[in-house]
């Protein structure tokens, strides 16, 4: 982590969105660390709110799942080992 101290006045800055709030057909930005790659960021579409996809495999039926759903493309890294 980094922490950088800037002196500037009336900066421009994003505002977190609710995604609550979210709307099926809104532009989204991907932002994180998927499949161990490190500082991605991708554009997409929302398609689905809600999603559940049974990842966690609750016994009793009781995991919370609640999936936004987007065209954002996430791509794993392929990792070629040399011989």
């Amino acid at each position: 982590m980094a922490l950088l101290k800037i002196k500037a006045h009336n900066l421009p800055f994003v505002k977190y969105g609710n995604s609550d709030n979210l709307l099926t057909g809104e532009w989204v930005l991907a932002i994180g660390n998927p499949f161990e790659l490190t500082s991605t960021v991708t554009a997409g579409i929302v398609s689905a709110k809600a999603r559940n996809i049974g990842i966690l495999g609750d016994r009793n039926n009781l995991q919370v799942e609640s999936f936004i759903q987007t065209d954002a493309a996430v791509n794993p890294a392929i990792v070629v080992a040399p011989w």
